[in-house]
């Protein structure tokens, strides 16, 4: 740290070249984020990634909220079987997330066929299905509880990966700041084991005010996703969320916030970012693009927003100036006024 002092007119002068670089930089930062996530898109990584992605069987609403009311960070989903078609194999302890799937019927019909696809899409025929014996009458479907299991929860043969966990640490004790905004904002914030976070990598639980993060992250993706719940708590309300009014548009606002300030203080997360956004957009470029447009504004305000209530506990602070006085101010090295910021 260095300590220098000021004159009012410099420190109205310095705040106003630092907001413009500010300004700059958050828009440099918005263009990389939507060139990344296009230029991913356009990959053979990300034809991989489908490729893969195409062997799962495609989920009814139900079920998809049967899947991710029990394992929020769920991604890929398949029964026992399935999965040891593709070369993995289910962990030992694993508990199954249950999901109703169709059991039988007393008559055999042409759907009986589309039925039978269906229990082979999702690899079933382990045993782990549960009749269910509520219907009655020929020719009526029987409902049963079947398990299947994220990849999360399984090992063996390499997946296609777009998306990759950060690696680094948190050279600016970021996580203790960000922490002191989020408490400034009246949530609480608290590192749990992964289960807890239900296989997600953090949680924002806007009844109880509290923001919930992995313990097996890394420093440096610890910094990414706290900044990604407070992105949450401030944009986006419970209801939207668990109504998703367009949930995939909520991920992007808070995904994008969380890249715009990390990369504001010189942390690199587009190993991640760009594959979550990608992910959650279905990889479609004119999607992104327009979602980018339509959200771009309300992603800026919200990085704005955290990066001065994050530079304003690091020291740079200049607005209490009275005039006349000169002020002493420390910043870190890492914002050095002769450096780019």
């Amino acid at each position: 740290m260095t300590k220098k002092k000021y004159s009012p007119e410099q420190l109205r002068k310095m705040k106003e070249e630092h907001r413009e670089k500010a300004r700059e930089k958050m828009q440099k930062s918005m263009a990389m984020l939507e060139e990344g996530v296009v230029a991913l898109a356009d990959s053979d990584r990300w034809q991989q990634y489908l490729k893969f992605q195409s062997k799962f069987h495609r989920y009814s609403f139900q079920n998809t909220l049967l899947i991710l009311f029990q394992k929020p960070g769920a991604t890929c989903v398949a029964g026992y079987t399935k999965w040891n078609e593709l070369g993995r194999h289910v962990k030992a302890g694993e508990k199954g997330i249950a999901i109703m799937v169709p059991y039988g019927r007393k008559k055999k019909s042409e759907s009986d066929e589309k039925q039978a696809a269906e229990l082979d899409g999702i690899g079933l025929d382990d045993g782990s299905q549960k009749p269910d014996h509520q219907s009655a009458g020929q020719g009526t479907v029987f409902f049963g509880t079947g398990y299947v299991y994220d990849v999360s929860q399984t090992e063996g043969r390499e997946i296609p990966e777009v998306l990759t966990l950060l690696t680094g640490e948190d050279k600016l004790a970021l996580n203790e700041l960000v922490d002191q905004v989020i408490r400034a904002r009246g949530y609480q914030v608290r590192v749990v084991d992964r289960e807890a976070v239900y296989g997600a990598n953090g949680v924002c639980q806007w009844k109880e005010k509290v923001i919930l993060i992995a313990d097996d992250l890394s420093p440096l993706h610890q910094v990414k996703t706290r900044v990604h719940e407070l992105a949450h708590s401030m944009m986006h309300t419970e209801e939207e969320y668990r109504l998703h009014t367009e949930k995939s548009v909520l991920e992007l606002e808070a995904e994008s916030t969380a890249y715009i300030v990390l990369n504001h203080f010189g942390m690199d997360a587009s190993d991640y970012s760009f594959g979550y956004l990608a992910t959650w957009q279905g990889g479609d470029k004119e999607k992104v693009v327009s979602a980018f447009k339509a959200s771009g504004k309300r992603i800026q305000e919200a990085a704005a927003e955290i990066i001065n209530a994050i530079e304003n506990l690091l020291g740079n602070d200049t607005t209490n100036a009275e005039d006349g006085e000169a002020v002493a101010i420390e910043l870190p090295a890492a914002m050095a006024l002769d450096e780019e910021i």
